[in-house]
């Protein structure tokens, strides 16, 4: 007699019992069990031989559905196929036509990375490719569970890399998002991870730097007399003039600085935006007496180990240190922007003056759009004021070595 759901709901395994069977029809029954779960499963005899295939639990799957399922596998059966091989090659060809992490993974970064400067999809590349996909790229987005994702971020906070530990949890999460908006991937693990709860709270990055006249005046001195390369020399001299990001100065490009106008033009990939640097006639006198050595190249500070590349990031830091300076905690490269914001203040110089020179990113995307020349001819006078300045700092006394505070 065929079973009902009436039946179904009904019965129960008793209790000296491991399970009881009830059977519907063509090789389906049921196995009540003990515990309490109900098991569909199939009975079918192929080449003799008297085999066994559990189908699933009622009710997750229905009388309906099971009945179904048996009555495709009698079909493969008379076809003298196996059904459970046959069901395994169906989940293993599911399985294959999931989208796995990798690929989408790289569906997003080419589509987001089109706006990006190289070095910065470069960088994304790579971390993915070192510190992701090895271990991820094969899963698939059914697969990837919240300490999967968490796993790899612990990793990379071993290493010490608590910047790229943050930016990789946001890309984490944004190509969750980006799977689900097309349809690959159900939910986001990168959500589940509280950052702060489990990594703490988020140290900023510390660039130390002079702040004081006196300092000032001393670092500048050691400076003019550093005795390495001529270049580094010049890069760091413009680095107190102009206040720029030392990757900025590192890639001054010569079709970027228009003499006549007396300006660097170029633009700021940190902030997207145009931006001009007033060149005051201390900067024009030192890029003036670089045009013999790298005006027909492309870069006004070309590379030690190649012309067509420019200086290294660590050049300007690494002459600093030779001075006698720790670059962790007394001045480095990008200390410069710290100085000159100090000491323009004190002398008086209006600050949106002095952050519009930082290039610091505008709140308003509008205002943004027009930064690039605003309040520029006070800019002009300032930077001159600022240059002059440091040349009356550094003649203040002879070359001294800098002494560190005790």
């Amino acid at each position: 007699m065929a079973l009902t759901d009436v039946q179904i709901r009904k019965t129960a395994c008793p209790t000296d019992k491991a399970q009881i069977k009830k059977y519907d029809a063509d090789g389906l029954f049921m196995a009540f069990k003990r515990s309490g779960k109900k098991v569909w499963r199939y009975r079918f005899t192929l080449a003799g031989k008297e085999k066994l295939l559990t189908l699933g639990d009622y009710p997750a799957l229905t009388l309906k559905e099971a009945r179904k399922i048996v009555g495709e596998f009698n079909l493969e059966v008379m076809r003298g196929v196996d059904p459970a091989i046959a069901r395994a090659k169906k989940k293993q060809k599911d399985d294959d036509c999931k989208p796995t992490f990798e690929p989408v993974a790289r569906e997003w970064m080419e589509q987001v990375s089109r706006d990006w400067v190289d070095k910065s999809a470069q960088k994304l590349t790579t971390w993915m490719e070192v510190d992701v996909f090895p271990y991820m790229g094969g899963m698939t987005f059914e697969e990837i569970e919240a300490p999967d994702v968490l796993l790899i971020l612990r990793r990379v906070y071993a290493a010490g890399h608590e910047y790229k530990l943050r930016k990789l949890h946001s890309y984490f999460s944004r190509i969750f998002s980006f799977a689900i908006s097309h349809g690959k991937a159900k939910r986001n693990p990168a959500k589940d991870i509280v950052m702060r709860d489990l990594f703490g709270k988020v140290n900023s990055e510390h660039r130390p730097a002079f702040t004081t006249a006196t300092d000032a005046g001393k670092l500048m001195r050691m400076i003019e007399g550093y005795e390495g390369s001529h270049l580094t020399r010049d890069a760091l001299k413009l680095m107190a003039l102009m206040f720029t990001r030392p990757g900025e100065l590192r890639q001054m490009k010569w079709k970027e600085i228009d003499f006549k106008a007396k300006q660097w033009r170029y633009f700021v990939s940190k902030t997207s935006v145009e931006h001009i640097v007033p060149l005051s006639e201390q900067a024009l006198a030192i890029l003036e007496g670089l045009k013999p050595i790298s005006s027909h190249l492309e870069y006004v500070f070309i590379g030690a180990r190649s012309v067509h590349r420019p200086m290294s990031n660590n050049t300007m830091n690494a002459a600093l240190r030779s001075m006698g300076i720790d670059t962790k905690t007394e001045h480095c490269s990008h200390g410069f922007r710290a100085m000159a914001r100090t000491l323009l203040a004190e002398k008086g110089w209006n600050t949106d003056f002095i952050e519009r020179q930082l290039c610091h990113k505008e709140r308003d995307a509008t205002v943004e759009a027009y930064a690039r020349a605003k309040y520029l001819d006070d800019r002009c006078l300032m930077m001159q004021d600022w240059a002059d300045y440091l040349d009356a700092l550094r003649d203040g006394a002879q070359v001294i070595p800098f002494k560190r505070s005790a």
